[in-house]
């Protein structure tokens, strides 16, 4: 969790509103360096959901053969 708040303070000021926040997000110029890190953060995250779904399988296929 702590990946995503470490951003929060550079984010442009954004409305209530649910949909309307996410436009602004993605209306917001996003800088090369921003990228690079956001790409790292989504690599990190597919990484990690990939293993865990591996670890999972193994664990139930396992118990399977006892």
């Amino acid at each position: 969790m702590w990946l995503i708040k470490a951003h929060t303070s550079q984010e442009a000021p954004t409305s209530t509103s649910g949909s309307g926040s996410l436009y602004d997000f993605w209306k917001k110029k996003i800088t090369k360096k921003d990228f690079i890190i956001y790409f790292i953060y989504f690599f990190i995250n597919v990484v990690l959901v990939y293993l865990s779904l591996i670890m999972i399988f193994l664990f139930f296929g396992s118990s399977s053969y006892v």
